[in-house]
């Protein structure tokens, strides 16, 4: 399969060992850069854009693996962003909190915000996708293999009925 279609887009879906798999790939991705950035660039409050960009793209790319695995268990990927907004709520929160009350609050709101995340990732990651053809794509047969093997040729027989 190929690294674009897996890691930046989506369509297709994605089976629990994949997605945690691809989750570790970034998260290792994520922090060599890191370093190098931190080795190579001098970073400071007035400049922050290398790491920015870099939290930006990392963020992108687990919104597309979690719609994937989304599609796998036959939801949709807006199931995804309610999660976003909601912890971007809680986030906004604390902050707010942090700036206007004291730091306690905001040490809570962002223990909140945590369980929330693990929950969410937990669910993800264990919760088995459907065995046979769903809206979005065939069963994964193989790890990373978003299902979308001779999907045409099968959605269009389940539309149709033959």
């Amino acid at each position: 399969m190929k690294f674009a279609a897996i890691f930046l887009g989506i369509e297709g879906r994605l089976n629990r060992l994949s997605y945690l798999l691809s989750l570790i790939l970034v998260a290792a991705l994520y922090l060599l850069f890191i370093y190098i950035i931190n080795t190579f660039f001098v970073i400071s409050n007035n400049n922050l854009l290398p790491l920015q960009i870099l939290n930006i793209i990392t963020f992108i790319i687990f919104i597309f693996l979690t719609i994937k695995r989304c599609h796998d268990f036959n939801k949709s990927g807006f199931f995804t962003f309610i999660y976003i907004i909601v912890i971007s709520v809680i986030s906004q929160a604390a902050f707010f909190l942090l700036m206007y009350f004291d730091a306690v609050s905001f040490y809570k709101l962002n223990i909140i915000a945590t369980i929330i995340y693990a929950v969410f990732l937990l669910y993800i990651v264990l919760k088995p996708g459907t065995n046979e053809v769903n809206k979005y794509g065939n069963k994964p047969e193989k790890l990373f293999d978003l299902g979308s093997h001779n999907f045409e040729e099968k959605k269009s027989s389940i539309t149709t009925g033959r």
